[in-house]
């Protein structure tokens, strides 16, 4: 089975990755990065909303826009990109 994601713009350094949610709230921008952690080629996966004030990753708001499975299909496909 396919699950329909949202189209995804990736930042310079391929470990960013943002997209819009368009639900039952409007349009939200959420924010995908990668981070390096202190042990080699681990990574930590941060998600959550682009906070329009600060431009920063958001990971405390609950925005239930009514369209999670397809938010996190959308976070899946980041890992496909970040891994090429």
């Amino acid at each position: 089975m396919e699950l329909q994601t949202y189209d995804i713009s990736e930042g310079r350094n391929s470990k960013s990755f943002w997209f819009t949610s368009k639900g039952v709230k409007g349009d939200i921008r959420k924010l995908v990065l990668y981070q390096e952690t202190s042990i080699p080629y681990l990574y930590n996966l941060a998600f959550g909303d682009l906070n329009p004030n600060s431009g920063e990753l958001d990971d405390s708001i609950v925005t239930d826009n009514g369209d999670g499975e397809k938010v996190l299909a959308t976070v899946v496909s980041t890992i496909y990109h970040f891994l090429e």
